[in-house]
C-alpha cells in the first residue's frame, strides 16, 4: 500500500473531519498514520483522547473579526502540536 510505501520518506498524515474518535483511531492504525489532522467541529477532548496515539494537527476557521481565534486555540493547545488557521472557500479575507 501506498503508505508503506512512504515509510520513513514522508509524515504519513490522514485529514478528518466530524469523526468518531474509534473512526479516526481505526483508520489511523490500518495506514500506520503518523499524525491525524481534525478539519471540522471537533471537541477539545477529542484532540486529547487521541494525542495519546498521534502528533495532532487542528483545523481552525478564521472569520473575522478574528479577536476569537486566540482564545479558542488555546483551549486546544495542551492536546494539538499544530495550529492550521483556515479561511472559508472563496473567501477575500486574508488572514494577517
Amino acid at each position: 500500500p501506498l503508505s508503506q510505501a512512504a515509510r520513513g520518506r514522508a509524515i504519513r498524515v490522514g485529514v478528518f473531519q466530524n469523526q468518531p474518535a474509534e473512526t479516526i483511531a481505526a483508520m489511523a492504525k490500518a495506514v500506520d498514520l503518523d499524525w491525524v489532522q481534525l478539519h471540522g467541529d471537533e471537541a477539545p477532548d477529542l484532540c486529547q483522547r487521541l494525542s495519546q496515539h498521534w502528533p495532532v494537527i487542528k483545523a481552525f476557521a478564521a472569520d473575522p473579526p478574528f479577536d476569537a481565534l486566540a482564545a479558542q486555540i488555546a483551549a486546544y493547545a495542551p492536546f494539538i502540536r499544530v495550529a492550521l488557521i483556515d479561511r472559508p472557500k472563496g473567501s477575500p479575507v486574508p488572514v494577517d
